[in-house]
């Protein structure tokens, strides 16, 4: 035990504040992109990113509910369809982007997609070696937003470059879940543990700390360039 509450109980604490902030960017966007319709504008962007953010919340969501019914639920099938539905949420990202902001017009969502189809075919191999490496190449998609923010200058640039960690930081905490460190990365959790902090709550921490990083960059920055 922490104190008054367990580390299961704060990691669970904190993935619910998680899929809570997955729910309003959802809902912020589809705001936006409503407004930008009324006005006869395009939407791809706003659609895509709301569409990333609902399915980042379903599979949060169902992986909670799914771990306490099944508590190897990272050993099993399960654990698959939440790599899934991952990939398939990164490739409305890269669309978004890709279609809005880069000359790339979609080619690179393949990469997300592709693995997408890959773990429908090899299932829960896709949470071990070397598929599970394979995997990470979606880490192109946050790189995608870092490089238009190099490319800007001003706001512009710290907008994009706040998004671009943002995702990466999202990534990385979706990515490195306990089971998978435990599982693939054994020294770098005995190294972790030295700490006296458990892994536990490390990757939700990750994933807040990116969406501090995504509400920077999507919300306090534009209102600053709307001035």
């Amino acid at each position: 035990m922490n104190g008054l509450y367990s580390t299961a109980e704060i990691a669970l604490f904190l993935k619910i504040i998680k899929i809570l902030i997955y729910f309003g960017f959802q809902a912020l966007f589809l705001r936006r992109a409503s407004r930008k319709w009324a006005d006869g504008e395009p939407v791809t962007l706003e659609v895509c990113t709301s569409a990333f953010f609902f399915c980042m919340m379903l599979g949060s969501l169902s992986e909670i509910i799914w771990i306490e019914t099944n508590h190897s639920f990272y050993a099993s099938i399960g654990a698959s369809y939440i790599y899934f539905v991952g990939f398939i949420a990164l490739t409305f990202l890269s669309i978004g982007i890709e279609r809005t902001a880069l000359k790339t017009k979609g080619i690179i969502a393949i990469i997300p997609f592709g693995m997408a189809v890959f773990t429908l075919i090899i299932g829960i191999q896709i949470t071990a070696p070397p598929y599970y490496f394979l995997a990470l190449i979606v880490a192109i998609i946050p790189l995608l937003f870092l490089y238009q923010g190099f490319k800007s200058e001003g706001l512009i640039r710290r907008q994009f470059l706040y998004i671009g960690v943002g995702f990466f930081l999202v990534f990385a905490g979706e990515a490195f879940n306990y089971f998978i460190v435990e599982t693939n990365f054994p020294w770098l959790l005995a190294a972790w543990n030295i700490t006296g902090i458990s892994f536990h709550i490390v990757p939700p921490f990750l994933i807040l700390l990116g969406l501090l990083c995504l509400l920077n960059g999507y919300v306090r920055l534009p209102r600053k360039l709307a001035l």
